[in-house]
Parts: C-alpha cells; structure tokens; sequence
C-alpha cells in the first residue's frame, strides 16, 4: 500500500492507534489510569477492564475531526446513552454507574467511536479505507498467531487475537469476510480473505463460521457473479483449491499438535443428527438460557439498567448463573434501554431495506449482522469491534448517498 507524503503523519498515528487498541492486559494494567473488574460475581469467567493513558490521544483526535470525518452521527447516541445514566445515578436508581464505579463500557465506546472517525478522516475514498481494513485485518491475525505461538491463549483449544476474546476475533474476521466479498468496490484483495477463514478456525468458533457458510451458499449467485465482474475467475478457482490445501493441512498438523479439541468442536456438529446435535450442544443449551434470564431482567427492569459490564454481569449471574446474555440485541435493549436499542434496530433494517432497493449487496452484510446481534454475541467488550461496526455501517452509508443520487461508486 503506497503511502503519499502529505499522509504519512496520518498513517503513523492510525498505526499508533491499531497498536494500541491490540494492547495485552499486562501493558493496559501497568499504564492504566482506571481499572474494573467483574471479580467477585458467581460467574465462570470474569472480566478486567484498564483504560490506558495511551489511549487519550485516540479520543481526543477522534474527537476533535468527528465534524471532518464521514462518520455516521453516533455521538448522538452516545449522548443519550450518557444523559440517561445521569438521570439514574440522579434519582439514586437502585444500581448506577456512580454508585458502583463503572464507566468502562463508556471509555471502550468512545475509544472505538473515536477509532472510527479518526478511520473515516483519514481515508479520502471508499477505496483508500479497504485497504485500512484490509491491514487492519491482517493485524488481527498476525495478532493471533503471536498469542498462538506465545501461549497466551489456546488454553480451552481456542486461539484470540491479543486484545481481544476468541469469539470477538472470529466475529472480526467473518464480518470482514462477508464485507469483502459483498460490498468493496474495489478488486478483492485474497490474502486477508484466506487469513480470516483461517482466523475463524483457529478461534473455534462455530457460530461465525457456519454463518458465513450459510449466507455464502444462500448468495453464492450474487458472490460468483461478483468476482467474475471484477476479472477474480482463476483467482477464485486457485482460492478454493488452496483453501482446501490449507484446510487438510491445518487438520493434519492440528492433530499432531494436540489441537483435536478445536477441531472437534466443528466435526462433532456434523457427525449423525445435524439439528439433534445442536439442540444438545452445551453452547446452545447456554444461549437458551441466556435467552430467557434476559426477558426476566427485562421484566424486572424495563427502562433497562445501568451502561456497565459490571451491571449486566451481576444481574445476568444472579438471574441465570451467566456472565451476560449470549445475544447482543439483548444486551443492548438492557444496557442503552428499549427505546435507544429499538432506534438503532430501525436505522440499520431501515438502511438494510434501502440497500436492496437500490440493488447493492450491502443489504447482505447488514442482513447477516442483524441477525448476529440477535442471535450471537455479548455486550462488546472490545473497541475494536465498535470501530469496525461503526466504520461498516458508515462505509454503507456513503454508497447509499451514491445510490440515491443515480450514481455508482467505483
């Protein structure tokens, strides 16, 4: 990626900030300015959270060219999200952010919010910010093979990113996945496809991966017809044969490195009854029950609770035994209460209506996110995810001002 010398300042400081927001806990904790830990709750896995002085610079540039920047208008949200957690901590609400000290959800938002704009200003084109999220995504797996090779996680035959969960690094690479292959005007760029398949893999995730399969085979029309217009015919047909090599290689030598435990987390799926399987899988089972705790805080608590991981870990592990609920649109009706949630939801299914309208196979990919946030996730623990979320969605947008003009981009 050619770099011009009026942006190289840019570059550095956008590598700066990458760099940052992929901190391992043990640099985060010895240059934290505020710590908070989930330690103490009847949960399984708890949660550290440090907000390093390193990351100050991110927010206030971000910011400071959030007017400059081709960022969807979120602070807004962010705004609301903040005035009604005033308004508890104010009429003393049985828990709030004040009374408990924590304000993490809100520092790791604005980190990524920040993250985002700083993205979008950057980026003079559609085309220069593919290629940001194509080294972006690089980043993330070579982070994941350091962590791999470095011990630093695997230990349940699950692999992450350094900064980020299992689960969040493979949400990273299938959203990104699906993003390419559908949306980039550009021509697609293989290396990092072939890296975030991979990445998937290493992480065991089954749920990102069979989604991806799923909407893959479902559009595969569309996604074939794609590549052949952008000139990717023998690209294609070389990408599958080496994916498959890649794929019999990494079950070959994840036998013999002791790594059987990740794969059979996919193989055990497909072996006799595909739905039986699913229906007595641990995880499942988990998330049903995630399901309905979720309803009966609700119940409990309709305007929503506090905005804090703290908050949604103590309610979720006194109301069934978990660390949060397995479904991200239920975290979000929770913590940025049903009204804010329930706006959020109409802005990306009305953007995803508008999308297949005016014939762009952006549609898809907020198609697959909606139902990601209904049926997988958490409350988003990492600003990575929140940046690349919102720089998608904006990504989205700009085409869609394009669209409604008559006009393509290319």
């Amino acid at each position: 990626m050619k770099v011009r010398a009026d942006k190289f300042g840019k570059y550095i400081f956008l590598l700066y900030v990458f760099l940052v927001l992929s901190l391992p806990d043990g640099i985060k904790n010895m240059t934290c300015l505020y710590k908070m830990s989930t330690r103490g709750l009847p949960i399984l896995y708890t949660y550290n959270y440090y907000f390093s002085f390193l990351e100050i610079p991110i927010i206030l540039v971000g910011l400071y060219v959030y007017r400059a920047s081709i960022i969807i208008r979120f602070g807004k949200i962010i705004v609301v999200v903040a005035l009604l957690n005033i308004i508890y901590a104010v009429i003393g609400m049985e828990m709030n952010i004040v009374s408990i000290n924590s304000y993490e959800l809100f520092l790791l938002l604005l980190t990524g919010f920040s993250t985002a704009s700083i993205v979008m200003w950057v980026a003079d084109d559609l085309h220069e910010l593919e290629k940001i999220l194509d080294w972006f995504i690089l980043l993330q797996f070579l982070l994941q093979i350091v962590s791999a090779i470095s011990g630093a996680s695997g230990a349940d035959g699950r692999y992450a990113a350094i900064g980020m969960g299992s689960g969040a690094t493979a949400s990273l690479a299938a959203a990104y996945l699906l993003w390419a292959l559908f949306c980039r005007t550009s021509k697609t760029w293989w290396p990092p496809i072939v890296y975030s398949i991979l990445s998937i893999i290493l992480s065991g995730s089954r749920a990102n991966f069979l989604a991806f399969i799923f909407i893959a085979v479902v559009f595969s029309g569309r996604l074939i017809r794609r590549q052949i217009r952008q000139g990717n015919k023998r690209n294609v047909q070389l990408i599958i044969l080496i994916g498959l090599a890649v794929l019999a290689l990494a079950i070959y030598f994840g036998y013999q490195r002791g790594m059987s435990e990740l794969l059979a987390r996919f193989t055990n799926l497909f072996q006799g009854s595909f739905v039986s399987n699913v229906q007595e899988d641990a995880s499942y089972l988990g998330r049903l029950r995630s399901f309905q705790g979720s309803m009966r805080i609700l119940q409990r608590h309709p305007f929503g609770i506090p905005f804090s991981i703290y908050a949604i870990e103590y309610y979720s592990a006194y109301t069934f035994s978990m660390e949060y609920p397995h479904s991200t649109l239920l975290s979000y009706i929770l913590l940025w209460s049903p009204v804010v949630a329930a706006f959020c939801v109409f802005y990306l299914v009305r953007l995803m209506t508008r999308c297949f309208k005016r014939k762009l196979d952006d549609g898809i990919y907020l198609l697959y996110y909606l139902a990601m946030i209904i049926f997988y996730g958490s409350p988003v623990l990492y600003s990575k995810a929140y940046a690349f979320t919102l720089i998608i969605i904006s990504y989205i947008v700009v085409k869609m001002r394009f669209a409604d003009n008559g006009e393509q981009y290319d």
